[in-house]
C-alpha cells in the first residue's frame, strides 16, 4: 500500500509538473489573421467569461470570472494584459456570471454583466446588472457602482443554459443567447419601469447557421462536430450593423442592414465565418469603443488576449 501511495504521488508530481509546463505556451503572434496584443496571467482570473471596453477608460477592457469565482470584476490593460483594477462587488452574487457588455443609457457609460449560467437549467429567472463607470476625469483607479439590476425570465417557464449576451445601440435592449450544441435561440429583454418587475425574454429567432466553414485543421474540425453552434459569447457593435456570436471554433458575424431595427432578418441570414486563433476554450469576446476591432480570449490561465482589425472579410 505503502508503494502505491509513493507511486501515486511521484505520477501526481509529475502530472502537476507536465501540467504547469503545459500552461506557459509561448503563444503565436498571428493566428488566423488574429494579432497577439497581450498574455492574462493572473491568479484571481482563472477563468475571463467575458469582455466590455471601457468608454471612459481607453485602453481597458472589463472582465469576470465564471460563476462561482466571486463577485469581482477587473479593469485589464489591453497592451500588457496586466490587471489595473479590482472591482469587488459582495452585494451581486456571481450565481452564474458568463458575459459582459458595453452599454451607454441616459448619456451615462455603464459596463453590464450577464447573469445567465444555468447548466443544470434549474433557474427560475436570470439577471442583467448595470454598473456606472467613474468618470475618466478621476484620479482614482477605473471602478463601478451599481446602476440597475434587470431581472428577466423565459416565456411559459422554459429554462436556458445561456452564456452569451449583447446590448443594442439602436433599440436600447439586450439581446441574450442560448448555448445548445444544435441551435442557438436568440432572445431580447426590454427594460423594466419598475425596477422590481421581472421582465419576460421575447423570442426573436434561431440563429442562422454557417453555410460552409473555411478550411480547417482536424482539431478545429474535431471541436466543431462535440461542440456544433455553442454560444460562448457575444458583442454587438457600437453603430449597431454587426452582431459578433463566438463559438468554441469561430467567431459567426451577423450583418444588420441600415433598413433593419431589429435583429429578426439579421438573424436569419447566414453569417460570416471567421476562424478563432488557436485559443483553449474561446469564451470572451467584445468589439472596441470604436468598432473598429474585436477582442478575443479563452479561460484558462495564462491565456493570449488577441485582436483582429474589423471590417471582417470571409478568409
Amino acid at each position: 500500500m505503502r508503494y502505491l501511495c509513493y507511486s501515486f504521488s511521484f505520477f501526481a508530481c509529475l502530472w502537476s509538473t507536465l501540467a504547469q509546463q503545459a500552461s506557459l505556451p509561448a503563444f503565436p503572434k498571428t493566428s488566423n489573421g488574429w494579432e497577439l496584443a497581450s498574455t492574462l496571467n493572473h491568479a484571481p482570473l482563472k477563468e475571463a467569461s467575458g469582455f466590455a471596453a471601457s468608454i471612459e477608460h481607453p485602453g481597458i477592457l472589463w472582465t469576470h470570472n465564471d460563476g462561482g469565482a466571486g463577485s469581482n470584476i477587473f479593469a485589464i490593460d489591453i497592451a500588457t494584459g496586466a490587471i489595473v483594477a479590482t472591482c469587488k462587488l459582495p452585494d451581486i452574487p456571481n450565481l452564474d456570471w458568463e458575459d459582459a457588455m458595453t452599454v451607454t443609457l441616459e448619456s451615462k457609460h455603464l459596463v453590464a454583466i450577464a447573469d445567465i449560467g444555468d447548466n443544470e437549467k434549474r433557474r427560475h429567472d436570470c439577471a442583467i446588472h448595470l454598473f456606472q463607470e467613474t468618470p475618466s476625469s478621476s484620479a482614482e483607479p477605473p471602478s463601478l457602482r451599481l446602476y440597475q439590476s434587470i431581472r428577466f425570465r423565459y416565456p411559459d417557464g422554459n429554462r436556458y443554459d445561456a452564456e452569451s449576451a449583447a446590448f443594442d445601440p439602436l433599440s436600447g435592449d439586450f439581446l441574450v443567447l442560448t448555448k445548445s450544441k444544435t441551435e442557438t435561440l436568440l432572445f431580447e429583454i426590454s427594460r423594466p419601469a419598475k425596477a422590481e418587475t421581472v421582465v419576460e425574454a421575447k423570442l426573436i429567432t434561431p440563429l442562422a447557421k454557417p453555410t460552409a466553414y473555411p478550411k480547417t485543421d482536424a482539431l478545429v474540425s474535431l471541436k466543431r462536430g462535440i461542440f456544433g453552434v455553442s454560444a460562448t459569447a457575444a458583442d454587438i457593435s457600437p453603430d449597431g450593423s454587426l452582431l459578433a456570436v463566438l463559438t468554441y471554433t469561430e467567431c459567426l458575424i451577423y450583418k444588420r442592414s441600415s433598413d433593419e431595427n431589429n435583429w429578426h432578418a439579421a438573424a436569419q441570414r447566414a453569417p460570416l465565418v471567421i476562424p478563432l486563433p488557436g485559443v483553449y476554450q474561446a469564451e470572451a469576446l467584445c468589439f472596441s469603443t470604436k468598432g473598429d476591432e474585436l477582442y478575443v480570449t479563452s479561460e484558462n490561465s495564462p491565456s493570449p488576449l488577441y485582436t483582429i482589425a474589423v471590417p471582417l472579410t470571409q478568409p
